[in-house]
C-alpha cells in the first residue's frame, strides 16, 4: 500500500507521529474524534498482507466499530464515516463466511 506525499509529510511531523502511535497503542483507535484521525490510526495498525484471515477479520471489525463511533462524533463526515463502517463490516463478514466454508470443507475430508 503506497503512502501519499501528504500523508508522509503528516507522519514525518514528530508530534503527529506521536499522536497516531498513542492512538494505536492505547488498545486501538478509541480516542479518534475525526475521520482523518480514524484513517491514520487504523492504517498504522493495519496487519501485513500475509496475516491470517482471523487477524484481518478482527482488524475489519475494529475498523467498522471505529468508523461507526466517528460517524456520531465527526458530524461533518457522518455519511462518509458510515460508508467506511459498512465497507469494513462487509469485509469482516466476507472473511467470516470464507472461514466457515473452509472449516466445513476440512471437516468433510
Amino acid at each position: 500500500m503506497a503512502i501519499s506525499a501528504g500523508k508522509r509529510r503528516r507522519l514525518a511531523d514528530p508530534k503527529r507521529r506521536e499522536e497516531v502511535n498513542r492512538m494505536a497503542d492505547t488498545g486501538g483507535p478509541r480516542e479518534v474524534r475525526t475521520l482523518m484521525q480514524a484513517h491514520e490510526a487504523l492504517s498504522s495498525i493495519r496487519p501485513p498482507d500475509d496475516a491470517a484471515p482471523q487477524v484481518w477479520r478482527d482488524y475489519y471489525r475494529r475498523s467498522a466499530a471505529t468508523y461507526a463511533r466517528v460517524a456520531e462524533i465527526d458530524r461533518g463526515h457522518h455519511h462518509e464515516a458510515l460508508y467506511w463502517a459498512g465497507r469494513e463490516s462487509r469485509k469482516a463478514d466476507e472473511i467470516t463466511a470464507q472461514l466457515i466454508v473452509s472449516a466445513s470443507a476440512a471437516t468433510r475430508q
